[in-house]
């Protein structure tokens, strides 16, 4: 399981590059990436800590921190990624999406 510390993300201003990860990931598999950023309130910034895992446990997604209100969700194909937004449906109350590749 690969854990996250939100702090040290920050401090370090680590900032991956999510559609060069996809593209890469997508030219290994051959399977069409879909990717959404999410942004949440910032009082749900610890329960976007403890989901960050739970979705990189599952083969075939990828999620990382952008900011303590937004993070990018990047998954193999359509059953996939409506399962991560069932995930963030259920986890979040409020949120919003926007559409980097689908």
């Amino acid at each position: 399981m690969r854990s996250y510390d939100i702090c040290s993300v920050f401090k370090n201003k680590q900032r991956p590059n999510i559609q060069k990860a996809a593209q890469i990931t997508e030219f290994k598999s051959g399977k069409v990436m879909k990717a959404i950023k999410v942004f949440i309130d910032k009082s749900d910034t610890m329960k976007m800590v403890r989901l960050i895992p739970e979705l990189n446990n599952e083969e075939g997604i990828a999620a990382v921190i952008v900011n303590p209100d937004e993070f990018v969700v990047a998954a193999e194909g359509d059953c996939l990624m409506a399962w991560a937004q069932a995930v963030l449906t259920k986890e979040f109350e409020d949120y919003s999406i926007e559409i980097i590749k689908w």
